[in-house]
């Protein structure tokens, strides 16, 4: 008779080797004898995959195959598009009660899997957790904050608007419902408002904590990336906004920018904690956030998430 499975951990491979084996060996000691499971999906991409099968024999690793994407291979819309069909895939052979997600920029504490499966004693359909950062060079800084400010500690537990991909577990049942959306790419975004459009919570809550650190950080190839994955966010909330509200978030996109920089700031104020540290990266952060809003604002018009794409039947 086949045990169950409680967990499911899905690990989505965005960085390099060396992040990689960082969030590897934060994860695996804490699933040993107890009834979770690992899946880490990789494609022919990825270099040296054999050399973590030989090292964490635990994992089961997913063989994809050839890495088909509809961008132009190489390019940063091609590489989160192989991001998000490596975690379709993970999510697709998981067989938990629980399936979670992580990124290998981020390594889960060490009570990480004990902390999933205590919150999903909740009712709630998806529940994501804490950030924190653990590089802090200004520019690793500057794209946490923008990225993670919302997630960092101190996080109220309670219900939420967002989470990040980076840190959440869904129960299977709320999964199943929409599998639809992700069966080919998984976007946390259309899957998260498409459950709280059902009626589903999403909840978040401190306990559950991964640390940050995406090594040193390229400025000019950040910036690109800013660009592409606002495209990306703006054309998933095309799709998901009325025509005229869609048209109000474009033309508001001058906004944006400063309230993206502004917003660490008045948190950071209200808890109490990491002032100065915006402060002194405000700069980076003014920089790394305008291509992110002119490719969210490209996104809105265009309701394309990358410049291949057809528009898809209304």
């Amino acid at each position: 008779m086949q045990a169950v499975i409680r967990l499911s951990v899905v690990v989505a491979v965005v960085g390099d080797q060396q992040t990689l084996s960082r969030c590897l060996e934060a994860l695996v000691p804490q699933t040993l004898g107890k009834p979770v499971e690992v899946i880490l999906p990789f494609d022919d991409s990825m270099q040296g995959m054999d050399r973590f099968q030989a090292r964490f024999p635990e994992i089961q690793f997913l063989d994809l195959g050839h890495a088909f994407t509809q961008s132009k291979p190489g390019t940063v819309t091609a590489r989160h598009e192989l991001f998000d069909r490596r975690a379709s895939q993970g999510l697709k052979a998981a067989r938990g009660e629980v399936i979670a997600l992580v990124q290998d920029w981020g390594a889960p504490a060490p009570d990480w899997c004990d902390q999933v499966l205590e919150a999903h004693r909740l009712p709630h359909a998806a529940i994501g957790g804490a950030v924190e950062n653990r590089h802090h060079n200004v520019f690793n800084w500057a794209v946490f904050l923008l990225d993670f400010g919302r997630y960092q500690l101190p996080l109220p537990e309670g219900p939420a608007n967002y989470l990040t991909d980076v840190n959440t577990g869904y129960k299977r049942a709320a999964l199943e419902e929409v599998r639809h959306l992700w069966t080919d790419r998984y976007n946390e975004v259309t899957v998260n408002w498409e459950l709280l459009r059902r009626g589903h919570t999403l909840w978040q809550t401190p306990r559950i904590l991964v640390y940050q650190d995406r090594g040193p950080i390229d400025v000019q190839a950040m910036m690109s990336e800013r660009f592409a994955w606002g495209r990306i966010f703006g054309a998933a909330r095309a799709h998901w906004v009325s025509s005229w509200m869609r048209w109000v978030y474009i033309l508001a996109v001058p906004l944006i920018t400063p309230l993206l920089v502004l917003r660490p700031g008045i948190r950071a104020v209200r808890t109490g904690r990491g002032f100065f540290t915006w402060l002194r990266c405000m700069p980076a952060m003014l920089l790394f956030a305008t291509p992110w809003c002119l490719g969210e604002a490209w996104g809105l018009l265009t309701r394309q998430s990358h410049p291949h794409e057809h528009e898809p039947p209304q």
